[in-house]
C-alpha cells in the first residue's frame, strides 16, 4: 500500500506543482523519440550493426519492465516527489552522457535515459492520483498531451538540429537535458513546497504489498500484454520509421516530421478520453 498524501490546499502550491507535472511529461518521451530520424547517423558513426542499433529501442522497453517493479519500493523509501525528481535528474544526466562516448558509453546512457523514463512512468500518474483526486481524468489528459507534444517535437527536430544547426547527432540528442534541467528546477520547487504544506503530517511509509494477490489476477497479465504490446509497437515506430522511410527515397527531413506526426496523433486520443472520464461514461479505478 502507497502512503497517503493529503490534497494541495494553497493555489500558488497547485500552480508549482502543475508546472512541474507538465515539464516533467514533456521530457520523458523526447530523448527517445529524437534516436530514430539520426539513428543511421549513430549507427555510421558508432560502427553499429543494424541488429546492434536496434537495441537503442530494445533497452528502454527493458528498463521499463524492470525498473516499473521495483518503483513502488523507492516511492516507499524516499517518497513520490524525491522520487519523481531523481528520476528525471538520472534522465538528464543520462541524456547527456550517451552524447560523450563510443558505443559502449551511448548503450549506458540509453539505459539509464529507459531507467529514469521507467521510474517516472510510475510516480507521476500517482502524485496526480494522490495530489489532485478530483483532477485525475483532466490532469492525467494533460500530461499525455504534453508527453506527445515532447516526443512529436524530438522526432521532428532531431534531423535539422544534426545536420542544418551544425550540432552533430550528438549534440542533438544532448541538447534535451536543458528541458530536463528546467523540469528539475521548477519540480524541486514544488516539491519542497508540498513537503512544506506537510509539515507536521504523519507520513507512514511502507513497502507495497499485495503485488503476488496481483499478480494471481489474469486481468493483471491481460493488462501486461496490452500495454508491453503497445510500448513495444510505438518504441519501435520511433526507433525504425525514419530509417524505413529514407530507405524509400523520402528526405530525412520529412521523415523525421512523419515520425512526429504519429506522436502528435495521441494527443487526439488524450483530448477525447479525459472529457469522457470526467463525465462518468469511461470508470476511473
Amino acid at each position: 500500500k502507497f502512503p497517503k498524501l493529503q490534497p494541495m490546499q494553497r493555489s500558488t502550491h497547485l500552480v508549482w506543482l502543475i508546472a512541474g507535472l507538465v515539464l516533467v511529461g514533456f521530457v520523458m518521451r523526447s530523448p527517445l523519440s529524437s534516436v530514430g530520424p539520426i539513428l543511421p547517423g549513430i549507427r555510421d558513426d558508432l560502427g553499429l550493426s543494424s541488429a546492434v542499433a536496434g537495441l537503442t529501442g530494445t533497452i528502454p522497453l527493458i528498463c521499463f519492465s524492470v525498473f516499473a517493479l521495483s518503483t513502488p519500493f523507492l516511492m516507499a523509501r524516499f517518497g513520490p516527489e524525491k522520487t519523481l525528481g531523481g528520476a528525471i535528474v538520472v534522465l538528464m544526466l543520462a541524456t547527456l552522457l550517451r552524447s560523450t562516448g563510443g558505443a559502449a558509453v551511448f548503450f549506458l546512457g540509453t539505459a539509464l535515459v529507459g531507467t529514469g523514463i521507467a521510474v517516472a512512468n510510475v510516480v507521476l500518474p500517482a502524485v496526480v492520483r494522490e495530489r489532485f483526486p478530483l483532477r485525475i481524468p483532466a490532469l492525467s489528459s494533460l500530461n499525455v498531451i504534453v508527453m506527445n507534444l515532447g516526443a512529436a517535437l524530438g522526432s521532428s527536430v532531431a534531423l535539422p538540429l544534426a545536420r542544418d544547426a551544425g550540432l552533430g547527432w550528438r549534440g542533438s540528442l544532448a541538447i534535451w537535458a536543458a528541458p530536463a534541467l528546467v523540469a528539475i528546477i521548477v519540480w524541486t520547487l514544488a516539491a519542497k513546497a508540498v513537503l512544506r504544506d506537510d509539515h507536521g503530517i504523519q507520513r507512514v511509509r511502507t513497502p507495497p504489498t499485495g503485488m503476488d494477490r496481483v499478480a494471481r489476477r489474469p486481468p493483471t497479465w491481460f493488462l501486461a500484454v496490452l500495454f508491453g504490446s503497445q510500448s513495444a509497437g510505438i518504441y519501435t515506430l520511433l526507433t525504425w520509421l525514419a530509417t524505413v522511410l529514407r530507405s524509400h527515397g523520402i528526405d530525412p527531413a520529412t521523415a523525421g516530421l512523419m515520425v512526429g506526426l504519429i506522436s502528435a496523433l495521441g494527443i487526439v486520443g488524450a483530448l477525447g478520453v479525459g472529457p469522457l472520464v470526467q463525465r462518468g461514461h469511461l470508470p476511473v479505478t
